[in-house]
């Protein structure tokens, strides 16, 4: 859309195969850069696609979402793009995909780098901080550091809290901050070892916004407030 007067500059409908509630997302499109120039990536209905930002025309398509066909495999996480490579996850429990990006028409076997099936995300977005990729199960709150082009595994550690986790990770100042359904924020370390910081119970549930990092400041929305977290 323009954003100067709302009418449509492009419309592009993205086909698939999936059905009954597998064709619901509620991820976020994002964009990427790469050999192909401006891509929009979209996760949801059972594909990860890659569009041209200029007129929506499908770029690339991978499948591996949900290969067992599924009907209520709805996906929650949004992808995550970084230094040529697109994560996404697959839904309740499926493996984390790893793609290469730059491709052209179905990718799926030639452009899918590695897949973590461990300890994979059902809600939360994985995060890439400081060039490391991390994925927190936020059913089973357990965070692995992976390295982001093989999918090796650096760490992983749980989080020590026992409750569930919707928001995703944020990185700011070195360090990764977590927030559970119930508002119990868990500080990790972002370095080349699993360690918890700080665990801070903060109540207010359902909390279910990630927290967000500007200039140096926490901000942490819960059920009642929003708090603005900074050094005295």
């Amino acid at each position: 859309m323009d954003p100067i007067d709302g009418k449509n500059l492009w419309r592009q409908v993205r086909s698939t195969d999936a059905f009954s509630e597998a064709q619901e997302a509620y991820t976020t499109p994002i964009p990427a850069e790469n050999g192909n120039g401006a891509e929009i990536i979209v996760v949801g209905g059972n594909y990860v696609t890659a569009h041209n930002a200029q007129d929506g025309a499908e770029i690339w398509r991978c499948a591996g979402l949900n290969d067992k066909g599924e009907p209520f495999w709805r996906i929650v996480p949004s992808p995550v793009a970084a230094d040529g490579m697109i994560y996404a996850c697959g839904p309740k429990r499926d493996p984390v995909l790893a793609i290469k990006d730059g491709g052209h028409g179905l990718v799926t076997t030639t452009h899918m780098a590695w897949k973590f099936a461990e300890f994979p995300s059902d809600c939360c977005t994985p995060l890439f901080y400081n060039k490391h990729l991390f994925v927190l199960d936020g059913d089973r709150q357990v965070m692995t550091c992976l390295q982001p082009q093989t999918g090796q595994k650096i760490w992983q550690g749980n989080l020590g809290v026992h409750e569930i986790f919707r928001a995703s990770p944020t990185g700011a100042d070195g360090k990764i901050y977590c927030i559970s359904e119930s508002g119990t924020a868990v500080v990790l370390s972002a370095g080349e070892e699993f360690k918890v910081l700080a665990t801070i119970p903060m109540a207010d549930s359902p909390v279910r916004a990630s927290i967000a990092a500007a200039q140096g400041e926490l901000f942490i929305r819960t059920a009642k407030n929003l708090y603005c977290i900074q050094k005295r």
